[in-house]
C-alpha cells in the first residue's frame, strides 16, 4: 500500500515542478513589451523603421551591443526592403550596427528621435544602398511601450446661427418715378421718398404746385399749402386723380 501511495504522489510533485520551472523561466517577472521603434522619412520619400530586440527575444530598453535589429526601408512605390544584424556598439547618440557581409553604418538618435543615417545599409538579399544622411521623425517607441496616442480635442461648438436680419420693408413704388397727363394741358407728376410735384404746361408758362404725399397700398393722399388734399390711385401704369389719368413714363 505505501509502494500504490508513493506513485500516486509522484505526478503531483511533476505538476508543481512544472509550474515553478514555468514560472521561473520567464525573464524579470514574466513581464513583456514591445520592440524599441524608430521610424523617419528622408527627403526622397523612404521610410525607414527600425525595431531593436535584445538578443534574448525580451525587448532592449536600451540597446547594447549584441541586440538585434531589422532596418525596414519602405519606399515611395511601397516595396521594402530589410535589413537585419546587430548592435556592435551604443553611446549617448550614436547605434553602430553590422548587418549583411559585416556591412557597418550608425544611427544617430537626438531626444529620443532619429536624426541621421549615415553609411552603407546591408540588405539581407545581398544588395546596399548608401544611408540618407539627415531624416525626418516620424513618430517612436523608444522605451519598448506602446506610443500612446494623443487624444484629439473634442468638437469645437459651431457658432450659433447668426439670426437673420427683419425683412426689409417693400421700398416705396412711387419713388422716382413721373406720371404724365396729356389732356387740354399737359401735367407732370413726379414723386420722390415723401414729396411729390407737379409741373402744368400753360400758355404763360408752367405752374408748378408741390407738397408732401401718404401712401396706403394702392391709394394717395397728395398734400400742399396751395391745394387742399388730392386723392389718387394707382394701378399699374396709371395714377387717377382729380378725375384726370397719368401714365407712367
Amino acid at each position: 500500500m505505501a509502494k500504490r501511495n508513493l506513485w500516486l504522489g509522484i505526478p503531483a510533485m511533476v505538476l508543481v515542478f512544472g509550474i515553478l520551472f514555468t514560472a521561473c523561466s520567464k525573464d524579470g517577472g514574466g513581464e513583456t513589451y514591445d520592440p524599441i521603434v524608430y521610424t523617419s522619412k528622408d527627403s526622397g520619400g523612404k521610410t525607414y523603421k527600425l525595431e531593436i530586440t535584445k538578443n534574448t527575444g525580451k525587448a532592449a530598453f536600451t540597446p547594447a551591443s549584441g541586440d538585434n535589429y531589422t532596418l525596414t526601408v519602405i519606399y515611395a512605390n511601397e516595396t521594402t526592403k530589410t535589413s537585419t544584424g546587430k548592435v556592435e556598439s551604443y553611446s549617448s547618440t550614436t547605434i553602430t550596427f553590422v548587418g549583411a557581409g559585416n556591412v557597418r553604418f550608425t544611427i544617430t538618435i537626438t531626444s529620443g528621435t532619429i536624426t541621421k543615417i549615415e553609411g552603407t545599409i546591408p540588405f539581407d538579399d545581398g544588395t546596399t544602398v548608401a544611408a540618407p544622411g539627415t531624416v525626418t521623425p516620424q513618430g517612436n517607441n523608444p522605451g519598448g511601450e506602446p506610443t500612446p496616442t494623443t487624444p484629439t480635442n473634442p468638437t469645437t461648438p459651431t457658432n450659433p446661427t447668426t439670426p437673420t436680419n427683419p425683412t426689409t420693408p417693400p421700398a416705396n413704388p412711387m419713388t422716382g418715378t413721373t406720371w404724365v397727363h396729356d389732356g387740354t394741358t399737359v401735367q407732370t407728376l413726379t414723386f420722390t421718398d415723401s414729396t411729390w410735384s407737379m409741373v402744368e404746361d400753360r400758355e404763360d408758362g408752367p405752374f408748378t404746385w408741390s407738397g408732401t404725399y401718404t401712401i396706403n397700398g394702392n391709394s394717395l393722399v397728395l398734400t400742399s399749402p396751395t391745394i387742399t388734399t388730392w386723392y389718387a390711385t394707382v394701378s399699374g401704369n396709371t395714377l387717377v386723380m382729380n378725375n384726370r389719368t397719368y401714365i407712367k413714363q
